[in-house]
């Protein structure tokens, strides 16, 4: 298999993982841009919003109405920077790490049935190539 090969399979596995996963899993109360700013704000809370955009791939304009809902139902709050005030930051509230909280339990519980249909031996060769992967994808990212 060649690079282009490669990283043409990498582009459809990110994806179908993601689906995968919150496809169970209807977050009826944001989007799942939403979903996934709130998860990267919870990561590194209180970065510029260039940041998140940067992140997400999405544009600063687009990533505004994203994060407004957010802010609207109380999840995530303003903020502006201590070096430059017309910097603005976003930073996770107490409200939006319980809902974190509650949603990621709900999804690995719901891994971890699915996982239960597996031997011990292919949970722990899933486990290695996870690693494996992560490492990996680690070095080139």
């Amino acid at each position: 298999m060649n690079i282009r090969e490669v990283a043409e399979r990498l582009f459809d596995l990110i994806p179908a993982i993601s689906s995968s996963i919150l496809k169970d899993h209807n977050i009826e109360e944001i989007s799942r841009q939403q979903f996934e700013l709130l998860i990267k704000v919870n990561i590194n809370n209180g970065k510029p919003m260039s940041y998140y955009s940067n992140q997400l791939k999405i544009s600063k304009p687009a990533l505004t109405c994203i994060s407004e809902k957010l802010i609207d139902i109380g999840f995530l709050e303003r903020g502006a920077s201590y070096e430059d005030r017309r910097i603005v930051t976003l930073n996770i509230t107490n409200e939006g790490k319980d809902f974190l909280t509650c949603k990621k339990k709900k999804i690995i519980d719901s891994i971890q049935n699915k996982l239960s249909v597996l031997s011990e031996e292919e949970t722990n060769k899933l486990q290695e190539c996870i690693e494996e992967i992560l490492r990996i994808i680690r070095k080139i990212f």
